[in-house]
């Protein structure tokens, strides 16, 4: 390499990912990417609606050093610590997407998307991995607010993701507010964020008021400037008199 050069580093597939611990010995397909010395827990997964593999061989040292829900649980002495196998309930995600969420703890540059960036949120807020978690926000801080991502930066308490979706469902007044109901403290705030804006726009109510009451004055300027401007009156190549009439009828239109 020369002095300066570039070097991206692509992180694989967990699935498909060889181990660069020295290990010879051919091995079957597996979920986990790391040969058997380094692969000293299992985790089992619940079955649910999920289908296939339904255990992932993974590195008690990776678990440890990304998540302190791992860390206690390995210090704790449980029984499924001395057993070597943990089960991870169906709720928290299926297989693949533990596997994916297990292939960001690996050292390597992954790559957050909005196909994948919900589930890692995930598992990120579920066994404490804050600083996947903050890169999980910064990408949803990149996609569309809706009712539906501010109920998950409510659940996964992402702060700037829930400021900036209060924010977009208030000031948008065809979203549908169902979904709010089993979140009074969530419609509490959307509530307050509207009545901030609406009280923004009492000012300019009064001043709306203020032109529509101008109405009989700009009805009779039309009228003049249609008597009174001379038809060879050309600008742009219209009639001067056409256009302030028509303009002015615009106007009045709005107004009504």
């Amino acid at each position: 390499l020369k002095f300066g050069s570039t070097v991206r580093l692509v992180r694989p597939s967990p699935w498909s990912r060889s181990c660069t611990h020295t290990c010879s010995r051919a091995r079957p397909r597996r979920m986990s990417p790391l040969c058997d010395e380094c692969e000293d827990v299992v985790v089992e997964f619940e079955q649910g609606e999920s289908s296939g593999l339904n255990e992932m061989a993974v590195s008690s040292h990776v678990l440890r050093l990304a998540s302190p829900v791992f860390r206690a649980m390995f210090a704790s002495g449980m029984a499924e610590v001395e057993s070597k196998r943990i089960r991870l309930r169906c709720d928290v995600g299926t297989p693949a997407e533990f596997g994916e969420f297990y292939g960001f703890l690996l050292p390597a540059i992954g790559t957050l998307s909005e196909s994948n960036v919900d589930s890692l949120l995930a598992f990120s807020d579920y066994f404490q991995v804050d600083a996947l978690k903050d890169e999980c926000e910064e990408v949803l801080m990149k996609l569309p607010a809706s009712v539906q991502k501010l109920l998950q930066a409510h659940r996964y308490k992402l702060s700037a993701q829930y400021e900036r979706c209060v924010q977009a469902v208030a000031i948008e007044p065809y979203r549908d507010l169902a979904p709010l109901q089993e979140e009074p403290s969530v419609f509490l705030d959307v509530a307050t964020r509207m009545q901030q804006e609406l009280a923004m726009l009492l000012p300019v109510r009064g001043r709306l008021q203020s032109v529509q009451s101008m109405k009989p004055k700009i009805s009779m300027c039309k009228d003049l400037a249609w008597d009174y401007i001379k038809e060879e009156v050309f600008e742009d190549g219209r009639r001067v008199d056409e256009w302030v009439r028509d303009d002015l009828d615009e106007l009045l239109e709005i107004l009504r």
